[in-house]
């Protein structure tokens, strides 16, 4: 039974610490090392961390750093890994306790480099699940626009962060991550089954406005300039193109319609038409947006006005 290492980041999430750790520790796959990082945490969670680590000394490693972030965090953990397979879970989160056997099970019987399952979000009140619309036999072209861009929630071989590590003191860089690592691996198999529960939390960077917001467009620049260095970006045009204008025009622009100013939101927009159009000004020639889906649609004519729809909506669910 191969090692599983499973890495996790610690920044006061004492209120959540307890759930995600207790799911861990009784998983029915046995050969793991939990490796906890408090990244400088102000609140309790080191006196958490510090039960469970003495309760289960044989899985529970306990390490302690000054804080540098998540990424920072993650890549610590990389480096003290050693086990065959790497996985990630954020502190806030819990698991299935069969996640680790499914995904390596899976992960194995495909031969893949990467396995990856469904995920449920959590609210306060409601509970919703998030598919995978995509086959084993997909190839890494289609697991890139289609793969939710998340770090957890998959198992690597533990090769392929021998040259990738996450990008320190950016916002997404589970996205930059995975972007980078697409074109280095020949195979994604998936799991069908919800087994991560990833805790929707207002005070999240998925709820909240922040300048650090615009570090979903310029870190393109980064990965564009990569998959031309390593000589990519050709064969993974189309990809790098829609999924790029994807999250400038979709994610980035409903993440922005939260900023109370209308002002500041406007020069956002402007920003995020310019980027698209700078780094692929023919992006609406681009093959998935060929099917006339709403989603495709919306892509392909998002102008200002469009935009001010989004933002005076997002105002009115606010209110």
């Amino acid at each position: 039974m191969e090692k599983i290492s499973i890495i996790i980041p610690v920044y006061n999430v004492e209120k959540y610490l307890d759930k995600c750790l207790n799911s861990i520790v009784n998983q029915t796959y046995e050969n793991i090392e939990v490796l906890v990082i408090n990244d400088g945490t102000k609140d309790n969670s080191q006196e958490i961390i510090d039960l469970y680590k003495n309760k289960y000394p044989n899985k529970i490693y306990s390490f302690t750093k000054e804080n540098g972030g998540l990424s920072d965090a993650r890549n610590y953990g990389i480096d003290k890994a050693t086990g065959d397979y790497i996985t990630f879970i954020d502190s806030d989160d819990y698991i299935d306790v069969t996640m680790i056997e499914k995904l390596y099970n899976k992960i194995k019987m495909d031969n893949a480099d990467v396995s990856a399952c469904e995920c449920y979000f959590e609210y306060e009140k409601k509970i919703k699940r998030v598919g995978l619309n995509i086959d084993d036999n997909e190839n890494i072209k289609d697991i890139m626009i289609k793969l939710f861009p998340s770090a957890w929630g998959k198992l690597y071989k533990k090769h392929i962060f021998i040259n990738n590590n996450f990008k320190k003191g950016i916002w997404f860089e589970d996205v930059e991550f995975l972007m980078r690592v697409y074109p280095t691996i020949s195979k994604v198999s998936v799991v069908k089954e919800p087994l991560y529960y990833y805790i929707q939390r207002e005070n999240s960077i998925t709820y909240t406005y922040n300048e650090k917001l615009n570090d979903l467009i310029t870190n393109w620049d980064g990965i564009i300039k990569y998959y031309k260095q390593e000589s990519y970006y050709e064969e993974y045009k189309n990809e790098l193109e829609y999924s790029f204008i994807r999250y400038v025009f979709a994610t980035y622009i409903k993440r922005l319609a939260k900023a109370k100013d209308y002002n500041r939101y406007c020069i956002g927009v402007r920003t995020a038409i310019h980027s698209v159009k700078s780094y692929f000004p023919d992006y609406k020639n681009n093959k998935y947006l060929k099917s006339k889906s709403p989603k495709n649609l919306y892509l392909k004519y998002f102008n200002k006005n469009i935009a001010n729809i989004i933002f005076f909506l997002e105002k009115n669910k606010k209110n």
